[in-house]
């Protein structure tokens, strides 16, 4: 790829706009906003006092860091380790380069022309990563911590779905927390869990359970436990309702 390609040949002015764009919000401190897309090399031809991404950086990975944590603690079943794996693939370069790119970061980026042509020769990949860490920690300090998440979140929206798909299928993501989602996205109300039986001797008794939401035909589950009823039927309620189209 060529440098001129990379790096895009914009004014301070439409840079800062464009981040606002990117960002969402309203970005006061224009100085912080210029460093959250200044490349260390800048200070070549501007001045070692220029402020460059490298502190956003460091800060935005750990506000990552957090928000993924917490989304994870909340959706996910399991121990320490599965939600571990998880945000893992979440927060690696190449997912972090995929939404760098797609936000169009780099061209905003500003840094010394003898620059270019190395990040442009194979060395952009952490790059992009750094930068998008950058904003994070940039929409922090400008806009606080529920704000930033809330953008992780948003942003890595699709990647966090594919990672959340994959848990669900391998066990490790609670059925009824994705079901009550699903229900809640197309109506306020629940669904409903109702015991209606209940088998087998006092020491190892099979519970079944009927999960009643809206006008979808009703889905039973069973376990030795009630929790695990539920969440049985919980999981065939989302293949039925959601995944097989009979949501209407």
């Amino acid at each position: 790829m060529e440098a001129r390609q990379m790096v895009g040949h914009l004014s301070d002015e439409e840079r800062r706009t464009r981040l606002q764009e990117i960002a969402g919000i309203e970005i006061s401190d224009h100085e912080l906003a210029f460093a959250a897309i200044t490349h260390p090399s800048y200070n070549q031809r501007s001045g070692p006092d220029v402020p460059t991404y490298q502190r956003l950086e460091y800060l935005g990975d750990a506000i990552l860091g957090a928000a993924i944590g917490h989304l994870l603690y909340e959706r996910l079943e399991g121990d320490e380790g599965l939600m571990t794996r998880a945000r893992a693939r979440l927060v690696r370069t190449d997912s972090l380069v995929a939404l760098s790119e797609r936000l169009e970061l780099v061209p905003l980026l500003r840094l010394a022309p003898s620059a270019a042509q190395e990040l442009a020769a194979g060395k952009a990949e952490k790059l992009k990563a750094d930068l998008y860490e950058a904003l994070v920690g940039l929409i922090f300090l400008e806009a606080g911590y529920d704000m930033a998440a809330n953008f992780v979140v948003n942003s890595m929206k699709t990647t966090i779905e594919a990672v959340l798909r994959e848990a669900e299928e391998t066990g490790l993501i609670d059925p009824k927390s994705r079901l009550s989602e699903l229900c809640q996205a197309v109506d306020a109300h629940p669904p409903e869990y109702r015991l209606v039986g209940k088998e087998g001797p006092d020491h190892d008794p099979l519970h079944r359970v009927i999960v009643l939401w809206s006008q979808q035909e009703p889905v039973f589950g069973q376990g030795k436990g009630i929790k695990e009823a539920q969440r049985v039927a919980a999981k065939v309620a989302i293949e039925s309702w959601f995944e097989g189209g009979q949501q209407a």
